[in-house]
């Protein structure tokens, strides 16, 4: 029997798709090769046949496991049909937007508290305290929107815990299913994830997934930066992008960097501590572009700058205390790089290089 008329009768016993003409002389090949360790005598063409079909198997689901995105256990959520449905600058107050109604909470900084009931707690800095009705089931979505100027924080029913940062929101069930644990980003959160090994955690961003089990992570995805960011502390992560065509592993001290819009990433070493200091208060940079710097603090406490030119060639390395004070970080910014700054309003500030 020669190739072709073998693999004839393959395709006729299987519903497996067409290999190329490459394909089947590397397969036949092995097939032959692996068969000269027997004695021919003994050796049935119907085993050969059997063999070669579940090699045909092994070859095509390893060639799909390897580029093919997971599978996946629901049909695909709408998140982005999900943002669209409630404005982000609708309210100066984070939002906890549920099916039925939306809760406003007053205060810089709060805090959701979910119990494995489905209830939440939620907790301002103002010392308020409001209780929301049990939602049980997995299929019904809160959403919580975190405008300019605030931050929040969210403890999931399972003891995941996730810092959200200003100018972001989240998507995430009532309570999580029994196969996954599955939530959407639009702006910067840093997780603290629960490990579960009969459920993966995984955070959907627009251009990337970040598939985990248990560990400490930040992700960076505004919507409009061209750059999203992963940046791992502990454990391990698996970053699938490229329209679910490509993937990476991080270890601890890496991030990786995804340019949407060329659809490729990178990945190098940097010191995870910095990129989580946000939660903290603080804000860390070493020769970082000035124009990245302000565009955080411009986030962070609501304000607008008006960068002159020649700001976007200026770096700068220091570490800033997020107080309530935007004038006093700012003079500390300018004892680390040459620039002027002329405030406009409370929410309007123009920066010039100096002269």
């Amino acid at each position: 029997m020669d190739t072709s008329e073998f693999f004839k009768h393959i395709k006729k016993d299987s519903a497996l798709p067409d290999l190329s003409d490459e394909e089947r002389v590397a397969l036949w090949n092995r097939i032959v090769s692996g068969n000269r360790r027997y004695d021919r005598r003994y050796l049935r063409w119907s085993l050969i046949a059997t063999g070669a079909a579940a090699s045909i198997c092994l070859a095509l689901l390893l060639r799909q496991s390897l580029f093919a995105p997971p599978e996946q256990t629901a049909p695909e959520t709408n998140y982005v049909a999900m943002l669209q449905s409630v404005p982000a600058a609708a309210s100066q107050e984070v939002r906890l937007v549920l099916p039925d109604k939306q809760i406003a909470i007053e205060g810089k900084d709060s805090e959701l508290d979910y119990s494995r009931e489905g209830e939440v707690e939620i907790r301002s800095d103002k010392g308020d305290v409001t209780k929301a009705e049990k939602l049980q089931s997995a299929e019904v979505f809160n959403q919580l929107v975190v405008p300019f100027g605030r931050r929040s924080s969210i403890t999931f029913a399972d003891g995941t815990q996730m810092w959200v940062n200003s100018g972001s929101r989240v998507i995430y069930p009532a309570n999580f299913g029994s196969a996954v644990r599955e939530i959407f980003v639009e702006g910067e959160v840093m997780l603290d994830v629960r490990r579960d090994a009969r459920r993966p955690f995984i955070v959907k961003t627009r251009g990337m997934d970040i598939r985990v089990m248990g560990t400490q992570f930040n992700v960076s995805a505004y919507d409009n930066e061209d750059v999203a960011r992963v940046a791992l502390l502990n454990g391990k992560v698996c970053v699938v992008f490229a329209e679910g065509k490509e993937s990476v592993s991080l270890s601890p001290n890496q991030m990786f960097s995804y340019d949407g819009q060329a659809l490729t990433g990178e990945v190098s070493s940097v010191n995870a501590e910095d990129f989580i200091a946000w939660r903290d208060g603080y804000f860390p940079f070493k020769m970082q572009a000035l124009t990245d710097v302000l565009r955080k603090l411009s986030r962070y406490y609501n304000v607008r700058f008006t960068m002159g030119e020649g700001l976007s060639r200026l770096s700068c390395s220091g570490k800033l205390h997020l107080n309530d004070n935007l004038d006093d970080v700012l003079g500390i910014l300018k004892k680390a790089a040459p620039i002027e700054v002329k405030k406009e309003s409370d929410t309007t500030y123009i920066i010039n290089v100096k002269p």
